[in-house]
């Protein structure tokens, strides 16, 4: 998952996902930390440079379109991506 805002974190302690490594944030404040009910880990974007990602959906909905081009441009990630777009799930 990229994004800990208020938005993803509520929907991921709601629906207790399972098969979730961690969530991805840029902000600095959200890093190395513990999401509230759900525990997941939070890291840097620099965490897809150093795990084998396959997949990854982008849950930040103000941010999606820039999230998007970071990790196409800036990480090169080639794997599968998804948004959270409007309550559905789309691919990029």
């Amino acid at each position: 998952i990229w994004g800990a805002s208020t938005h993803s974190i509520t929907l991921l302690s709601l629906i207790q996902p399972e098969g979730i490594d961690f969530i991805i944030d840029s902000s600095e404040y959200k890093q190395n930390r513990y999401t509230p009910i759900s525990n997941i880990p939070v890291y840097s974007p620099s965490k897809i440079l150093d795990t084998n990602i396959d997949l990854i959906i982008v849950m930040a909905p103000r941010y999606t379109k820039e999230i998007i081009e970071q990790i196409r441009n800036d990480y090169l990630f080639r794997g599968k991506l998804f948004a959270l777009v409007n309550n559905d799930i789309t691919e990029c």
